[in-house]
């Protein structure tokens, strides 16, 4: 009993901070809303401090914004792909579903549920091996996931 007592002090508390699919999928919600609607300045209050650092990361302002719609149209759906190691922690894949194009999106949050970074995956590879798993389909009348 004392042995699973310890088990469990040692469990919870990583666990409490872990972010599941959901939470991803609420912000990729907010960041499709606010990225469909034009503005900037709610992306960026999705970023963390660390995100705007990074130089690899998305930095979505007004620049950023204008020249994805220009390049890639509005983001119609995005679909979870799978988790990859990070760090000492993962992030998140998505295939992410524009009008005009199909790209990747690594992903992840923060223990408060901002963008710790935020990356589009454009390299050839990511766009063929997502186009293989996933089918273009039409932009759904009443869901924002790919089916």
């Amino acid at each position: 009993m004392k042995y699973l007592n310890f088990l469990l002090l040692l469990i919870l508390p990583t666990t409490a901070f872990t972010q599941t699919r959901s939470d991803y999928e609420h912000v990729m919600d907010k960041f499709m809303q606010f990225y469909n609607n034009n503005q900037p300045d709610s992306l960026l209050s999705l970023c963390s401090p660390q995100s705007l650092n990074d130089p690899k990361s998305i930095k979505p302002n007004a620049a950023w914004l204008a020249t994805s719609h220009t390049n890639f149209g509005d983001m119609t759906q995005y679909k979870y792909l799978h988790t990859e190691p990070y760090e000492s922690d993962s992030a998140l894949v998505f295939k992410v579903a524009f009008t005009r194009y199909f790209n990747g999106m690594a992903v992840k949050l923060t223990k408060d549920n901002h963008f710790e970074y935020l990356w589009l995956l454009t390299s050839p590879g990511m766009r063929i091996n997502a186009e293989k798993k996933i089918k273009p389909v039409p932009p759904p009348n009443d869901s924002t996931h790919i089916k």
